[in-house]
């Protein structure tokens, strides 16, 4: 009898041995990923400082994702990589995602991530003084309809002139503007932050800042892709409430918010300085309706799109309903 109930011991022992064996080498349940795209720039300060500090991951750990983090060149390319379900969530210019939903793919504004920050360049010696001056001058804009090139219309109309007929606008990639203005090819440019800021400080002069023609407008925001709204709601939500818990740090925390966005941003840490006034940001996120809408009538009024757009087919706010 002794030796029987020592005999189903040692199996009792055996099999809770195995089964715990099996239970610690059985594969976890894979987590999920969400796919997040940015482009490189001053906006994207916030999100360089919670990768840096690892919020991203502590945050969508918690709801079972990790995080597929890249940078792309350009919003558009962002915007097309979410209307063809390569990327869930990403930054997108308050341009692209006006333009990408007036041509009717799923993208939602989802918050504010940067107030102005457009600069209007020219050279230090040109004698241009003000807008007006730019009569019968070339303007270089990234692309046609973003906005940079909204800026410079609306500032163009405000000091007198037509610009459909007053100046000639050329298309051509941020990356070049800062060689051909400063070698002459052009009299102006058109640029964002922090490239506008490393004209001035290299042979350039701010004509026109975006915050002077058009005073706190919303520039740019994280968007989502409809799919991603509907089928990973947790995810986006601690991307969003991430995001806005960095937008807070580093209006609080500016110097070493410069420090870590000089990191990312592989820009000398005196354009990173001068270049931070020239961008306002919110404390709780709120995308700014009176502007994002106004933009979109602009952008209909041009015909750079064919649909009028109202604040619900833009933007989508219940992912800051808990954001603190």
């Amino acid at each position: 009898m002794k030796t029987s109930r020592c005999l189903f011991t040692s199996r009792a022992i055996l099999l809770g041995s195995l089964l715990l064996l099996a239970l610690s080498t059985a594969p976890a349940e894979a987590q999920k990923t969400i796919r997040f795209a940015t482009t490189n720039n001053l906006f994207m300060a916030p999100v360089f400082a919670a990768i840096e500090k690892g919020w991203f991951d502590q945050a969508l750990s918690k709801v079972g994702y990790k995080l597929d983090w890249h940078q792309m060149n350009v919003g558009p390319a962002i915007a097309e990589a979410m209307a063809g379900d390569q990327v869930d969530i990403g930054q997108l210019g308050v341009a692209v995602a006006v333009t990408a939903a007036g041509r009717g793919l799923p993208v939602k504004i989802l918050m504010n991530t940067g107030i102005a920050g457009e600069g209007i360049l020219v050279r230090a010696d040109s004698g241009i003084a003000k807008l007006a001056d730019l009569r019968g001058k070339t303007i270089a804009i990234p692309a046609k309809g973003n906005m940079q090139d909204f800026i410079i219309r609306l500032g163009l109309e405000k000091a007198g002139l037509d610009p459909s007929t007053d100046v000639k606008f050329l298309e051509m990639d941020a990356s070049n503007q800062k060689q051909a203005l400063l070698a002459k090819l052009i009299d102006a440019a058109v640029l964002w932050e922090p490239l506008s800021t490393d004209i001035v400080m290299n042979g350039g002069r701010l004509l026109a800042s975006g915050q002077q023609i058009y005073p706190d407008h919303q520039n740019d925001t994280i968007s989502a892709s409809s799919h991603a709204i509907k089928e990973h709601p947790e995810a986006v939500r601690a991307i969003i409430e991430t995001v806005v818990r960095a937008q807070q740090w580093v209006i609080d925390n500016p110097d070493e918010a410069k420090t870590i966005t000089t990191k990312y941003a592989a820009l000398p840490r005196a354009t990173i300085e001068a270049a931070w006034l020239n961008v306002f940001r919110r404390r709780d996120g709120r995308p700014d309706v009176k502007t994002v809408t106004a933009f979109a009538d602009y952008l209909y009024r041009w015909g750079y799109i064919k649909k009028k757009l109202t604040p619900q087919e833009l933007i989508d706010e219940q992912f800051l309903t808990t954001a603190k």
